[in-house]
């Protein structure tokens, strides 16, 4: 008589993968899941020949595992909003994300600083290479439609202690002082030296203190965004300090094959309606 137990069994070679064949990932990623569908629509064998250049070529250690993999895992972790660590039970606990990233059914997840070192490998330069690669891919396929572009920005707060947002970093004084400052200054100008000031620098060294109103500041960073008008497709992306100015970012997120801009006021000044016009 069958035991159904006879294949969980330690030192049993088979598996469920190959108990149920094909019909296990049928079921676990039916044909209107949104891994498939990207799956099926993109093209991901390009990968490890963009990356190459950013790994060594060596024949000692342990085998890297595939770029096209861990880049596939961070789509994941971007579209689920998965930390490092999530991303790693998530591989582990969904059938649908290991079919996703070509994985057997018993292959176990990278570890979650796998991720990182993998995006600290490729930086910035290696990640915008691959988003534009598919950014082109949507431009091709029409998805993108280039009728207009629409320019936005957005703040991201630090992930920092409010009570160490000091100039000294020692408590909470940089409210007042940030304040006391902020309410003297009369002018956009005035207020951009006072947050360019190095002892607004607290913990986190790459952010910066900067302001949405003449009232609200914050201490974070700003996310300038080229966003295709019909598909509301993200086509470009740049990061900056809190303390940068919306004016002097436009031309870097704008996609200039557009036919049209639309842009928030914080962009609008006369040089950059001259400047898009040239474009």
């Amino acid at each position: 008589m069958f035991n159904p137990r006879f294949i969980f069994e330690e030192g049993n070679q088979m598996s469920l993968e190959k108990w149920y064949g094909p019909a296990l990932w049928q079921r676990a990623v039916p044909v209107d899941h949104r891994l498939r569908k990207i799956s099926e629509e993109f093209d991901f064998s390009e990968v490890n020949g963009i990356c190459e250049k950013y790994y060594v070529q060596s024949h000692l250690g342990r085998t890297p595992i595939e770029p096209v993999k861990l880049f596939k895992a961070l789509i994941v972790q971007v579209l689920e909003g998965l930390s490092d660590r999530e991303l790693e039970e998530k591989i582990n606990s969904d059938l649908a994300v290991k079919w996703f990233l070509a994985m057997n059914l018993e292959e176990k997840a990278p570890d979650h600083s796998t991720f990182g070192e993998f995006r600290d490998r490729l930086g910035e330069a290696g990640l915008k290479e691959l988003f534009h690669h598919y950014v082109n891919v949507l431009i091709k396929k029409r998805y993108v439609t280039r009728k207009v572009t629409v320019v936005d920005s957005t703040t991201i707060l630090a992930n920092v202690s409010k009570d160490r947002q000091s100039p000294s970093n020692k408590g909470s004084g940089m409210t007042k002082w940030m304040k006391r400052k902020m309410d003297r200054a009369e002018t956009n100008y005035e207020k951009e030296k006072i947050v360019e000031d190095p002892k607004c620098v607290a913990t986190d060294q790459d952010a910066r203190w900067g302001y949405k109103s003449k009232k609200e500041i914050f201490y974070g960073y700003k996310q300038h965004t080229g966003m295709d008008g019909e598909s509301r497709l993200i086509t470009e992306v740049e990061v900056t300090g809190g303390n940068n100015s919306d004016q002097n970012h436009i031309l870097s997120v704008l996609d200039k094959g557009a036919q049209a801009v639309v842009a928030d006021k914080g962009y609008d000044s006369f040089m950059n309606r001259w400047l898009i016009h040239q474009e």
